[in-house]
């Protein structure tokens, strides 16, 4: 593949300017290199694009038969060990996975080769961990994101961390690393001053609850999915000055409940997040009917309420807030929904703007289904899933014959137990876009 040295150092040399990679692209169309400059094209267009534009899916579709056909030979020059992964982003590597003493042997050549902005060190609790070692590799001041896999524990995470080539990092992911106080005193404490967005899953969070109150940094993405929280560690956040900026929040799977819900709904602090992800918190009726009357949600863009049982009065709730209009990503999954339920869906003026819907798990029959399926309300929805509901041939016949579903990209009727003739006629109609097993 063609390559010109001096066009990709300026790539690397600027690697949040798209003007280099278009530039690079003229010049590959100039080698007679079209299919990787138009992919660099494709992939800097997409991340200029909303996540629920019109344009996405055929943008979307091209990046995906461009990657299938040449991606190997788009690598061939980087470091190809088993334990090395690469993603794109804008049209290069801007993503690695490499397992920490890989990245000793190979990080140079790989950050010299790709604009890395983005490193996941795997395997940390394989081996004697070099913490001093991974820290002082100069390649590390070029990342924008650290993303750490394994059980790596005290005293590792807290050496790595302190590391100076650290600190520039906008992003950290510490999701079941088992960090110590110590670590979370530096990922909170201001020695990563830069940090707008933190990954805390299953960090024990919960008898840190105040190191994360306290944190003076610019956060804009905080989760804390399964740290055994309480309603009343949500209520502490809830008050925290730092966490003004967040946008993103993701309480899953913690103990959140009516308390903590109505905490969030009530806060003077924490009022423009576009995705917030409540599954499995136990927040029931109270909790989403607090939500869905407070101005806190006007942003919201992203709901995850799986598993609160909310039932018919949750839904009716939810589906009458007049500040949850910018929704274009709502999940519903295992909250005893019924029929009227998805009638209450139909009636609800946010239906024809969502782009993905999960409905699995509930209590639906293939009246309800098919009525729902019939409906043009779901002419843009992208994602609609329905598995593990008491659907069959109703619903099959309605998926097939409904003309506004064929941009769907994914359609789930896993574990419905559909007859086998209507499985053979949607995998005619929706190929690899219908989940059936």
């Amino acid at each position: 593949m063609a390559s010109d040295p001096g066009l990709l150092q300026t790539v690397l040399d600027q690697p949040d300017d798209d003007a280099p990679r278009l530039i690079y692209a003229d010049w590959l169309d100039d080698q007679g290199e079209t299919a990787r400059a138009e992919f660099i094209r494709v992939q800097c267009a997409l991340e200029r694009l909303p996540e629920d534009d019109d344009r996405r899916p055929g943008l979307e579709q091209r990046e995906a038969a461009l990657l299938a056909k040449h991606e190997s030979q788009w690598l061939e020059a980087l470091p190809r060990d088993k334990g090395i992964e690469y993603s794109f982003q804008r049209g290069f590597v801007a993503e690695a996975s490499v397992r920490w003493k890989l990245f000793l042997q190979h990080g140079e050549t790989i950050f010299r080769l790709a604009p890395i902005r983005q490193l996941e060190l795997s395997y940390l609790g394989m081996g004697k961990f070099q913490a001093e070692a991974v820290g002082a590799r100069p390649e590390l001041r070029r990342l924008h994101g650290l993303r750490l896999k394994g059980q790596l524990r005290e005293p590792g995470t807290q050496k790595l961390l302190q590391a100076p080539n650290l600190r520039g990092l906008k992003a950290l992911g510490l999701a079941w690393v088992g960090c110590g106080e110590e670590s979370l005193k530096l990922a909170l404490g201001g020695h990563l001053p830069q940090l707008e967005a933190l990954d805390l899953t299953n960090c024990a969070m919960n008898l840190c609850i105040g190191l994360l109150r306290q944190a003076k940094l610019p956060l804009r993405e905080l989760n804390l999915h399964w740290n055994e929280l309480t309603a009343r560690d949500v209520e502490a956040l809830a008050r925290a000055p730092g966490l003004a900026q967040l946008t993103k929040l993701d309480l899953s799977s913690n103990a959140v409940r009516v308390a903590g819900a109505q905490a969030l709904a009530n806060s003077s602090v924490i009022t423009g997040l576009t995705e917030l992800d409540l599954g499995g918190c136990a927040i029931g009726i109270a909790g989403v009917t607090a939500l869905a009357q407070s101005a806190n949600g006007a942003q919201l863009r992203w709901l995850n309420l799986n598993g609160n049982n909310l039932g018919v009065k949750g839904l009716r709730a939810l589906v009458a807030s007049p500040h949850l209009t910018a929704l274009h990503t709502l999940y519903l999954h295992n909250n005893a929904l019924d029929d009227d339920c998805l009638a209450l869906l139909l009636d609800w003026p946010g239906l024809p703007k969502l782009r993905s819907l999960g409905l699995n798990m509930n209590r639906f029959t293939d009246q309800g289904a098919a009525r729902l399926l019939a409906s043009a309300k779901l002419s843009r929805l992208w994602n609609l899933n329905l598995s593990e509901n008491a659907l069959g041939q109703a619903s099959a016949r309605a998926a097939l014959e409904a003309t506004h579903l064929e941009q769907l990209r994914e359609l789930g009727f896993c574990n419905c137990s559909l007859p086998a003739a209507a499985e053979k006629t949607l995998r005619k109609k929706f190929g690899e876009r219908v989940r059936m097993d």
